[in-house]
């Protein structure tokens, strides 16, 4: 049975300015915190390739609750204890489902049109949907120079996939005269000399000062080293009862799951978690309305298990579904208890996506000109390049 959340929302805004991929936010009543959202898919009709903000008229009652601190107060304490929202994933992952924009001729006499908002993806809490009547809505326009959205291809497209199974291609590297340690420019340049010439204890300049020397030392005589003594991989593992005393038995349980996913001991390959398996068709026996179907139907097992494939606009439903079931699938582990922990694993297409490695390289050669026409014309870096854009 599907969550419905329409009698809960306040507000929201939704992107989907990258093709495959809407992302955004939701503010509901009775929740304590915000539901961000990172669905692999697209919004239909209206929605299509556009950021929209959405307020309900629940939104006018928070304002007005906000006139009376004591009841403002009353109302955060019941949001924090409502047990209908203690399940809901926070960063909700998984495909889109109908996400569109319906409008009615009026009614009744009335000059004012019908709309309905539908909402519906599939995450980890399973299918979820909010149908709003009439929510205030409003586009936000972005500048002519953003990427555009293109939801019926590139216009440069060769008619080949752009699905890379072996890649071997190799990132450019750093020029040779890139800062390695302070690469942006974030600490100040005489820091390193002032924290030098900070007073040390006598035991910490002894280890410094025979640390720098040729030889061995005296004053290094009954130091352990304990990377020497005990590598990475063998040394031995304190508790948490012992890094944190007093710890509580839920929070102790939830940071061993933490060390079990970074350790990675626990894994098994992903596709042995579905109960039931999963069957997987043969991608070349499938036309496209049948890769869809089956592509989205992977996504929501992944979801539940907390796993999210994230999409670039170069692939296809019939690219990201031989990704799946040719390499992610049978090659790669996840960890069993990933729900549980509130971890999201992603996979990400732009790894083996031929187009995304020919922009990268094109972006790549196209800095590293623009930075040697500057040197050349005697220009100082930009030790603060803010040029990344919003990944939605």
């Amino acid at each position: 049975m599907a969550w419905r959340l329409e009698n809960s929302v306040i507000r929201g805004e939704l992107f989907n300015l990258r093709p495959n991929s809407v992302h955004g936010w939701l503010e509901l009543q009775g929740a304590p915190t915000l539901i961000h959202l990172g669905l692999t898919g697209n919004m239909e009709g209206e929605l299509a390739g556009k950021r929209v903000q959405f307020e309900t008229d629940l939104a006018d009652d928070e304002d007005e609750e906000g006139d009376e601190p004591g009841d403002s107060v009353q109302e955060s304490e019941s949001r924090a204890a409502n047990p209908d929202f203690q399940a809901l994933e926070v960063q909700q992952v998984g495909p889109a489902g109908t996400m569109q924009i319906v409008r009615s001729p009026a009614s009744n006499g009335s000059r004012v049109e019908f709309v309905r908002l539908t909402l519906q993806w599939f995450s980890q809490n399973g299918e979820m949907r909010i149908d709003l009547e009439n929510p205030r809505l409003e586009f936000v326009v972005e500048n002519e120079d953003e990427k555009q959205f293109a939801s019926e291809g590139d216009e440069d497209d060769d008619g080949e996939s752009v699905f890379l199974k072996d890649n071997e291609d190799e990132f450019p590297e750093f020029p040779d005269d890139a800062d390695e340690d302070d690469p942006y420019g974030l600490f100040p340049p005489q820091l390193e000399e002032q924290l030098e010439g900070e007073n040390k204890s006598s035991e910490i300049a002894a280890i410094d000062d025979n640390s720098l020397s040729d030889g061995n030392s005296d004053g290094m005589k009954g130091l352990d080293d304990p990377v020497t003594e005990f590598p990475f991989d063998d040394r031995p593992k304190r508790s948490w009862d012992e890094v944190i005393p007093g710890i509580d038995e839920q929070t102790k349980r939830l940071y061993e799951s933490w060390d079990e996913i970074f350790e990675g001991k626990k894994d098994v390959p992903l596709c042995t978690i579905f109960d039931p398996p999963l069957t997987i068709y043969p991608v070349d026996k499938l036309n496209d309305a049948e890769v869809e179907s089956a592509f989205k139907v992977i996504l929501r097992r992944l979801a539940m298990h907390s796993v999210a494939l994230d999409m670039c606009e170069h692939f296809t439903c019939r690219d990201a579904y031989r990704l799946l079931v040719e390499e992610i699938l049978p090659k790669y582990p996840v960890y069993p208890g990933l729900p549980l922990t509130g971890y999201v694993q992603h996979y990400s297409t732009w790894e083996y996506c031929r187009k995304c490695d020919e922009e990268f390289e094109a972006k790549w050669q196209a800095e590293e000109k623009e930075r040697e026409d500057r040197q050349a014309r005697g220009e100082e870096e930009d030790d603060n390049p803010l040029d990344d854009q919003i990944p939605f």
